[in-house]
C-alpha cells in the first residue's frame, strides 16, 4: 500500500512536470513574437496592410484633400505630399482616413502618397505607400487676350454648381461678374491697354464658396506698330536738320525691303506716289482714325481694299524726299495729326 502511495504521488509530480514545461514553451514563443495588447487580449501583429485606395481632389481652390480606405487594425496614417521635381515632402499624421493641405504652392503638381501604422511594443510598424497620381493645385490664369477681351482658365473644384468671374479695374474696385458653368470663360466688353484684376468664386452644392487668387492683366492696344523694328531715328515733333522743323510722324529704322504693316484693319484710302512721302498708303480705321505709311519701296494694297490687322500694305525704302530707307509712320485723328506713339503698343 505504503509503495502504490508513493508511486502515485510520482505520477502526479510528472505530470505538473510536464504542464509548466509546456507553459514556459508557450510564453516563451509569444514574447519572441510581435505583439499589441488590447483588453488583455494579446494578438500577434505579422505585416501591416497599406490602404487599397487612394484619392486626391480640390475641394478648394487654396486646399485639397485625400482621401483612402481604411486599414483594419491600424492605428494611424502617415499623408505626404511630394511636388513634382522637388525634394521637400510635407508629411502629417491622422488617425482619420482623410486629410487636407491647404499650404501647398499655386499651380503646382502634388501627389500624395499614404502609410497605415500600427504600434507594437512601444514602436510603429508602417505598410507599403500607396500614392496618387499629379494633380495640380488651386489657380487662376490668362490663356489669351485681345484689346477688348481676356480668357480665363482655373482649376476645377470638386463638388461645384456654378463659377463667377469677378471684374475688378486696376484698384480692385468690382466692375461686373461673369456666370460660368466650367471652368474657363471669355471677358468681353472691355478697354483696350486697361489694367484689369480677375479672381474666381466657386459655389458648391452645400452652399459653401471658395475665392481663387487674383490676376492682373493689361488688354492688347487697339494697334500693333506698323514693322517689325522700334527703332526711332526721328521722333515726332519739332527737330533741327533735314526736313521740315515740325515732323509729323515718326521715322523707323527698317532698313530696305521691311513689311509695312497695317496697324489695325480698315480700308485702303490712298495707295499711290504722294509728294515727298514718296509711294504712300493711307489706311482708315474708322472713328476718324487714319494711319500713313511713307517712302516705300512697292506699294501692296490698292486704293477701297480692305486691310486686316498686320496685313502687309507695302515694303519700306526711301522714295521721295528721304536720305536713308527707313518707315516714315504717321497718324491722324479726325483731321489733326497725333504722336503715334501716343498710340502704340
Amino acid at each position: 500500500m505504503v509503495i502504490l502511495k508513493k508511486m502515485v504521488v510520482l505520477l502526479l509530480s510528472l505530470a505538473v512536470i510536464i504542464t509548466m514545461s509546456m507553459g514556459f514553451g508557450l510564453i516563451s514563443e509569444v514574447h519572441a513574437a510581435d505583439t499589441m495588447t488590447s483588453n488583455n487580449n494579446t494578438t500577434t501583429v505579422s505585416n501591416v496592410s497599406a490602404t487599397s485606395s487612394v484619392a486626391a481632389s480640390r475641394a478648394k481652390f487654396k486646399t485639397i484633400k485625400v482621401k483612402w480606405d481604411a486599414v483594419d487594425d491600424a492605428d494611424g496614417y502617415v499623408v505626404t505630399a511630394t511636388q513634382k521635381g522637388k525634394s521637400t515632402k510635407i508629411s502629417q499624421v491622422v488617425t482619420d482616413t482623410d486629410a487636407d493641405y491647404s499650404n501647398l504652392s499655386n499651380n503646382s503638381q502634388y501627389k500624395f502618397s499614404v502609410k497605415a501604422y500600427v504600434s507594437a511594443d512601444g514602436t510603429e510598424k508602417y505598410s507599403s505607400a500607396k500614392s496618387t497620381d499629379y494633380i495640380v493645385s488651386g489657380y487662376l490664369k490668362t490663356t489669351a487676350k485681345t484689346s477688348k477681351s481676356v480668357s480665363l482658365k482655373w482649376s476645377a473644384i470638386a463638388d461645384t454648381t456654378n463659377y463667377s468671374v469677378v471684374v475688378m479695374n486696376k484698384n480692385g474696385k468690382t466692375l461686373k461678374t461673369k456666370a460660368a458653368k466650367t471652368n474657363k470663360t471669355k471677358v468681353t466688353g472691355l478697354k483696350a491697354d486697361t489694367k484689369y484684376k480677375f479672381k474666381v468664386v466657386a459655389t458648391k452644392s452645400t452652399s459653401e464658396t471658395t475665392t481663387s487668387t487674383t490676376v492682373t492683366t493689361t488688354t492688347n492696344s487697339d494697334y500693333i506698330w506698323p514693322s517689325a523694328s522700334r527703332q526711332i531715328l526721328s521722333g515726332y515733333g519739332y527737330r533741327s536738320g533735314y526736313g521740315s522743323s515740325y515732323h509729323e510722324g515718326i521715322d523707323i529704322g527698317t532698313g530696305y525691303g521691311a513689311k509695312a504693316k497695317a496697324i489695325k484693319s480698315g480700308t485702303v484710302i490712298l495707295a499711290k506716289y504722294y509728294f515727298g512721302y514718296g509711294k504712300c498708303v493711307e489706311v482708315s480705321h474708322g472713328n476718324g482714325v487714319v494711319s500713313l505709311y511713307a517712302h516705300l519701296s512697292s506699294i501692296k494694297v490698292h486704293k477701297g481694299q480692305r486691310v486686316s490687322q498686320g496685313q502687309m500694305v507695302g515694303r519700306t525704302g526711301a522714295t521721295g524726299s528721304a536720305t536713308c530707307a527707313h518707315l516714315h509712320f504717321s497718324m491722324m485723328v479726325h483731321g489733326n495729326m497725333v504722336n503715334p506713339l501716343n498710340y502704340l503698343p
